[in-house]
């Protein structure tokens, strides 16, 4: 989800209308956070494992583990969304927490 123009703000403003809510923490990948530096699944070089490529703005869930959402009930897993500002000169942008990967040396 990137679209130029669109701030960070605006963009978790539509999950929460989708009925996602701000978490402290992924569920299922401890240390995802908001501050916490990450690397996208497809970036695949040293510098991204190490030192990631964005920084973590909101970390977002729809469902909880009393009432999961559907899309948790057919994958099995939490239904997370992770607000990302890029290193690059980028519009903020959202990625899934399973396509989200920690940097090995964090702030």
């Amino acid at each position: 989800m990137t679209v130029r123009g669109v701030s960070a703000a605006e963009i978790i403003a539509s999950l929460e209308r989708d009925g996602f809510q701000h978490i402290d923490e992924a569920p299922r990948t401890p240390g995802l956070r908001v501050g916490a530096r990450v690397h996208n699944a497809g970036e695949r070089y040293v510098e991204a494992y190490t030192h990631g490529t964005a920084t973590v703005l909101a970390v977002l869930r729809r469902g909880t583990d009393e009432k999961p959402d559907l899309w948790e009930k057919q994958w099995g897993r939490p239904n997370v969304e992770v607000v990302v500002q890029r290193d690059r000169d980028e519009p903020p942008t959202c990625w899934a927490d399973y396509g989200t990967h920690l940097a090995s040396e964090q702030p």
